[in-house]
């Protein structure tokens, strides 16, 4: 198997910290070397940018776990926005149709009307949980959970928001998350209910 070549993937990390600079000119650098048989490359990041290539690859690792069979799905590098950066063009808010309890925030509807049937299931106690027919009902931007045609009380809906301020601490990893989030990105596990 021959050696990686480590001109091009240097060369664009030159480029991408010579562009984007993360810390003052006068900051000090760290060195990166990169080496492959004879061939020998040194790149100099500033500290964020060296932040910006271990956040890279967390994420490129998540995603990986995110495409098991049992894990989310989820990017991990957008986390589920298929946006860059923090704006949130949209948010699924789950609640109850009586107003009790706080919306949660989801980033995409599926994830949303998941987390309501799981709560539906578990809030069950009767003997007939096992032959629950969830049906969702509702307008195009607003669904209702109906079990055999009778009101769940749970309803998901979309909400156009800012960035929240706020952030959650997944028990799991440990990682910081933003609040409109309802599975930790990194590592796929929900959110603690006392976030």
């Amino acid at each position: 198997m021959p050696l990686p070549e480590l001109t091009p993937l240097a060369a664009a990390l030159r480029n991408l910290f010579d562009t984007y600079p993360t810390d003052a000119d006068d900051a000090e650098r760290l060195t990166l070397t990169l080496e492959s048989g004879d061939e020998r490359q040194v790149v100099n990041p500033q500290p964020g940018q060296a932040a910006w290539l271990t956040n890279l690859v967390e994420a490129e690792a998540a995603s990986c776990r995110n495409a098991h069979s049992d894990g989310n799905g989820q990017c991990a590098h957008c986390t589920g926005r298929g946006v860059v950066g923090a704006t949130k063009p949209e948010v699924w808010i789950v609640w109850q149709l009586d107003g009790s309890g706080p919306g949660r925030p989801f980033l995409d509807e599926a994830t949303a009307k998941k987390h309501v049937e799981t709560l539906y299931m578990e809030g069950l106690h009767s003997d007939d949980q096992e032959e629950a027919q969830l049906e969702w009902t509702g307008g195009d931007d607003l669904y209702e959970l109906e079990d055999n045609g009778r009101e769940t009380g749970w309803c998901v809906s979309p909400a156009e928001v800012e960035t929240p301020a706020q952030t959650w601490t997944c028990t799991i990893c440990g990682g910081e998350n933003d609040d409109a989030l309802g599975l930790c990105p990194r590592c796929g596990h929900n959110r603690p209910s006392d976030a």
